[in-house]
């Protein structure tokens, strides 16, 4: 299940990047960008180390330090569902 996620927030990332060009790490949200592109990234090698069996036994704290920053990136989206009940136009669309 981590690896479909994993999967699905990199290609966000990934469509991101492309619609925005260069203007997604200078535009006004720029440092929620990079650390979705950092959670992304370290999810990816966290998924990369545990097919590996590198993640079990070696690297116990780097792996907790990632899933403290998946938890941040999930705070960022419920901020977001927080804030659709002030934008009535987008609350419409959805």
């Amino acid at each position: 299940m981590d690896v479909l996620f994993s999967i699905f927030f990199a290609t966000e990332v990934v469509l991101r990047m492309f619609a925005h060009g260069a203007r997604f790490f200078w535009m006004p949200s720029w440092k929620w960008n990079l650390l979705d592109l950092i959670v992304v990234t370290l999810q990816l090698l966290e998924e990369l180390m545990v097919a590996l069996r590198l993640g079990e036994s070696k690297v116990p704290v780097a792996l907790s330090l990632m899933r403290m920053l998946r938890i941040l990136r999930l705070v960022r989206v419920l901020r977001v569902v927080r804030l659709l009940r002030y934008m009535t136009e987008l609350r419409t669309l959805v």
